[in-house]
């Protein structure tokens, strides 16, 4: 796994979307708990093995379930990176990468990242789907407003990611900002951005 980054200040908030991170830590104790049980599944796979049973009393996110308890409340807050991932990638080959990212950042024990699967409800809603405005509108303006984004990718040479619309969504909303701002985007390739490796596809 691999990841790129792309740094943005934040915008007015934006409404009908969950703003709260989890944080690394959690993540980290994630990986310890049950990476062993987990093994190679994908994340979806254990979105339905272990997250919607988990929170399928509630019909919440994994976040909200955290945030009632006294004993986890302090691993939720306000966003800081929203990870851009596909669901196909190996559970902890996407967490290892998060985590090597941020072991080797000075934020590690401040940031607290928007992952779906943890922060928004994964229980079928029988309620109308979102329109495209939403996702042009709200979506993105969500993702500028948390201000930093990580891109994981399966391979540097065929990222899987790039071939998603919703991550090409999610990276266009960065970039935009970036635009408005006078600043880029920073890849791992022109010396400003940083990247992290882990998993079946490492590269040295």
């Amino acid at each position: 796994m691999e990841v790129l980054d792309a740094a943005d200040a934040s915008g007015d908030r934006c409404e009908d979307f969950p703003l709260e991170g989890v944080s690394v830590q959690y993540l980290q104790w994630l990986r310890t708990t049950f990476g062993a049980q987990i093994g190679r599944a994908t994340v979806e796979q254990v979105c339905q093995m272990y997250i919607r049973p988990r929170t399928s009393r509630s019909r919440g996110s994994v976040a909200q379930e955290l945030s009632r308890s006294v004993h986890t409340r302090s691993d939720v807050r306000a966003a800081t990176w929203f990870i851009s991932h596909t669901w196909g990638n190996a559970f902890l080959d996407t967490l290892d990468a998060v985590l090597l990212f941020f072991q080797r950042r000075h934020d590690f024990a401040s940031a607290f990242v928007w992952l779906d699967f943890l922060v928004t409800a994964q229980h079928a809603s029988a309620g109308p789907s979102k329109p495209s405005s939403w996702w042009m509108g709200t979506f993105k303006q969500s993702i500028a407003r948390i201000g930093s984004l990580l891109l994981v990718v399966d391979a540097w040479d065929d990222p899987a990611p790039l071939k998603r619309a919703w991550c090409v969504l999610e990276l266009h909303a960065i970039a935009v900002k970036k635009k408005e701002q006078g600043g880029r985007l920073c890849g791992c390739d022109d010396g400003a951005g940083e990247a992290a490796v882990s998993g079946r596809n490492q590269r040295r």
